[in-house]
């Protein structure tokens, strides 16, 4: 939560504004329950109230070295049980409005290669150990193309 704010905040422009943002406070709760700052209902920011549901979706749905990946209608029906608690009920309804757009993005990504997937994905440990530090990243770290992209760039013009 704080380290990819800390990654994310070196860097300018709306997008990294708002990826900071969402990794700042996604673990944040609608009921003031959650972290870092014990936040409630909207003093949350909407996109990080966005980005918890499908960060609950997916710790759901996916395959840990501790769990077993619950089924989706499983997973539904928990998210729709925490809502209220954990995950604002609005966002909830639009979630399960938009499933069979998520189910077919799921089943794209599920198609794809190992190494398609790791195409999307840029290797810190390939920058020098001055720019990690600047950027705050630890050797090996992994970050999207898109985010690696723009953080090297700022790193450049720092």
């Amino acid at each position: 939560t704080e380290i990819g704010f800390r990654i994310l905040s070196k860097c300018s422009g709306p997008i990294f504004t708002l990826a900071s943002e969402i990794c700042r406070y996604h673990h944040e709760r609608w009921d003031g329950s959650g972290y870092p700052f014990g936040l409630a209902g909207s003093a949350i920011p909407e996109s990080a109230r966005i980005v918890a549901v499908a960060d609950v979706f997916d710790a759901l749905t996916i395959q840990r070295p501790y769990k077993e990946a619950w089924t989706i209608d499983a997973s539904v029906e928990e998210i729709r049980h925490i809502a209220g608690s954990h995950l604002e009920p609005r966002l909830v309804r639009l979630f399960e409005d938009a499933m069979p757009e998520i189910l077919r993005i799921r089943r794209q990504w599920e198609e794809m290669t190992e190494e398609e997937k790791r195409a999307t994905e840029f290797a810190f440990s390939e920058l020098s150990p001055r720019a990690l530090e600047h950027l705050g990243i630890q050797t090996g770290e992994r970050l999207p193309v898109r985010d690696a992209g723009s953080a090297l760039s700022a790193y450049r013009a720092s």
